[in-house]
């Protein structure tokens, strides 16, 4: 699910919800704790309902017999697009972090194999928050890649097995001195 399922628009960036992003302590460059308020910063913002891996177009029922939707799961061809627009503005950069929390902290480790290769020799790090890398139910895995058709690299076809594939396959990839950070809390 997603709060933006009918897109992100220039209303919904400057409303209340994108308000508590830009106002959280690492968008903030007036917060003197924040080690990025110097930093580039870009929003990416989430609309697809597919925690950014997404590719696919999907009529879905929904909570009442009579509701039914088509879904845009384009989380993953958005990111491409971001991309294809970022890696020219920021050529040269030598360290980016991806930073997200819940669907974006998914979104971030997820997308960080495709920042590394786009962003290529730059250090990219990641900080997830609250989009805890653990093995969910089997059958849910499965219906989450069938639904989203979900893009891992290339490179990982066993990533379509589970989640413990995929963070195995990401820490055989530290060897440039990247960091993963994954945040998790009860409180």
């Amino acid at each position: 699910t997603s709060f933006h399922l009918g897109g992100y628009d220039e209303a919904k960036f400057r409303g209340v919800v994108a308000g508590v992003y830009r106002n959280s302590i690492l968008l903030n460059r007036d917060d003197v704790k924040n080690p990025f308020a110097e930093a580039h910063h870009v929003f990416v913002p989430y609309c697809t309902g597919d925690v950014h891996v997404g590719d696919n177009v999907v009529d879905m029922d929904g909570l009442f017999p009579w509701e039914r939707s088509t879904i845009y799961f384009k989380g993953q061809h958005n990111i491409r697009a971001f991309f294809k627009r970022l890696i020219p503005t920021f050529e040269g950069v030598d360290h980016i972090v991806l930073a997200g929390a819940s669907a974006g902290g998914f979104g971030s480790a997820f997308t960080w194999p495709y920042a590394r290769k786009a962003f290529a020799p730059a250090r990219v790090d990641v900080i997830d928050d609250s989009g805890p890398p653990v093995e969910p139910d089997p059958d849910r895995w499965r219906d989450w890649h069938r639904t989203w058709n979900t893009q891992f690299p290339a490179d990982c076809p066993q990533c379509r097995d589970g989640m413990d594939q995929l963070i195995d396959y990401y820490l055989t990839r530290l060897d440039d001195g990247s960091r993963l950070a994954f945040l998790s809390h009860q409180h």
